[in-house]
């Protein structure tokens, strides 16, 4: 091997890793990746196949953490209007009511005894909107 070929290997080695550690650096620099975006907005209605009397509107949505939202919903019936709050986390595919009443302002209120995270069940409200918000 000749004298000349090292340094030359040695100069792509140096430049190689000066691209890797700015690429790391860019990575590291980088703004944290955004919340998930939802194909929906507030207003939207949710379908309930299995209930055609019953109407379901989105009220207000936020994504709270990754895959994690906070819904509230207003629901229109033959026995009237109601107002839910709920907390879904896409990842676990579980639902955690938060507050509920015939106001957005009661349903904002939390509840006064804490509930705990349940399984979303098909053919349910609760299956209805995390379909909606994780899809």
């Amino acid at each position: 091997m000749s004298a000349l070929s090292f340094p030359r290997h040695a100069a792509w080695l140096a430049t190689a890793a000066g691209i890797a550690i700015g690429a790391l650096a860019f990575l590291l620099a980088a703004p944290p990746a955004p919340e998930p975006m939802s194909l929906h907005a507030p207003s939207d209605r949710i379908p309930l196949s299995w209930h055609t009397r019953t109407q379901l509107t989105v009220v207000d949505f936020k994504w709270i953490a990754p895959r994690v939202a906070e819904i509230l919903t207003r629901r229109d019936s033959r026995t009237g209007t109601s107002f839910t709050r709920r907390r879904i986390d896409c990842n676990t595919r579980e639902v955690l009511l938060l507050g509920e009443g015939p106001t957005t302002a009661a349903a904002r209120r939390a509840l006064p005894v804490p509930a705990v995270p349940t399984p979303v069940v098909e053919n349910t409200i609760p299956f209805a909107v995390s379909a909606w918000a994780c899809a």
